[in-house]
């Protein structure tokens, strides 16, 4: 089956940018507020449930 809808890379790009985005904002910001230690934001981000 063919598809003939394309979707646009920037529609591709956008959506990468959606999810990863507030991971990143977290991070910075427990990293500058220090409210979760390094070694256990690490731990945090390995859990299957995150």
């Amino acid at each position: 089956m063919i598809n003939k809808y394309k979707i646009p890379l920037s529609a591709v790009v956008f959506n990468y940018f959606i999810y990863i985005t507030p991971v990143g904002f977290f991070t910075l910001q427990v990293l500058l507020t220090g409210t979760i230690a390094r070694h256990a934001l690490g731990a945090f981000f390995l859990n299957p449930l995150f």
